[in-house]
């Protein structure tokens, strides 16, 4: 992904690798904040399920809004 990040902006490489960074701490702490929260609320299987439905929106959203290189190259 960092390196992805890199490709698109060869210009602003280090603002890309620093946004990459800043994104990979700030969701693992926020997460981890929200994990708690579930479990003081429920249990680790609704914390479980509750990351599993949003690994999986995740991933469709992924496929769907993120495109093919090699798409948008061969239509260059």
């Amino acid at each position: 992904m960092a390196k992805n990040a890199t490709g698109f902006a060869k210009m602003a490489r280090g603002a890309a690798m620093s946004l990459v960074a800043f994104f990979f701490m700030g969701s693992g702490g926020v997460g981890t904040s929200i994990g708690a929260k579930i479990i003081s609320a429920a249990n680790f299987e609704k914390l479980f399920l509750v990351y599993g439905i949003g690994l999986l929106v995740l991933t469709f959203l992924a496929k769907v809004l993120v495109t093919d290189l090699s798409e948008v190259k061969a239509g260059m």
